[in-house]
């Protein structure tokens, strides 16, 4: 590459890459209310609320390549244009298609790159969100129960306890609801157990 190369792609670069950050950042901060209220409704791990956005990064590097790219590539030339250098480029016999070798560089990569996040990565991921998501309401994540309530583990068990003692580990007053096969069983027992993970309302 030429020092004419070099310029040009330093002067697309940082637009390029802050309206990635920016565009990201704002993305991630529209969802990320709205994961920590699904968490904390489900009560699940805090933690899983990492682990969902990690998974909608690929969606939002899709969403955010191809505007960085504009944006880098106008915002580019119009400080060329702004500081005159276009004008003396152009007089020394720089033509505007030698001006678009670096632009249509550029280009070509992130396509290549945007390509491969939405036809690879961002079905992948997309997935394992919707995973996380089903495991949240299903209870497969350690989700608390929640005391005096009825708690739905997928659509055949629902449990509800009257009181917990040592930090969820010792239950009062279970009731058991579990349905295979048209067949439904109710178990209630005076106090149990549960060792896993503790009860919201401890």
């Amino acid at each position: 590459m030429t020092s004419l190369d070099r310029y040009m792609a330093r002067l697309i670069a940082l637009p390029l890459f802050s309206t990635l950050t920016i565009a990201a950042m704002l993305l991630v901060l529209d969802r990320i209310r709205r994961l920590f209220d699904f968490v904390a409704t489900e009560g699940g791990p805090i933690s899983v609320v990492w682990r969902m956005l990690a998974n909608l990064l690929p969606e939002y590097l899709g969403l955010g390549i191809p505007i960085g790219l504009l944006l880098g590539i106008l915002l580019a030339f119009r400080r060329l244009a702004a500081n005159s250098e276009l004008d003396v480029l152009r007089a020394v016999g720089v033509s505007y298609s030698r001006l678009l070798r670096v632009p249509f560089m550029y280009a070509l990569i992130l396509a290549a790159l945007n390509i491969a996040i939405v036809g690879f990565v961002q079905p992948k991921a997309r997935y394992y969100y919707e995973q996380l998501r089903f495991e949240l309401r299903t209870g497969a994540l350690g989700a608390s129960i929640k005391v005096g309530e009825f708690t739905h583990f997928g659509d055949r068990m629902t449990l509800r306890i009257e009181q917990s003692h040592d930090s969820g580990r010792k239950l009062d007053g279970i009731f058991v609801r579990y349905s295979d096969k048209g067949t439904t069983y109710s178990v209630t027992a005076q106090s149990g157990q549960r060792p896993i993970s503790p009860c919201r309302a401890c």
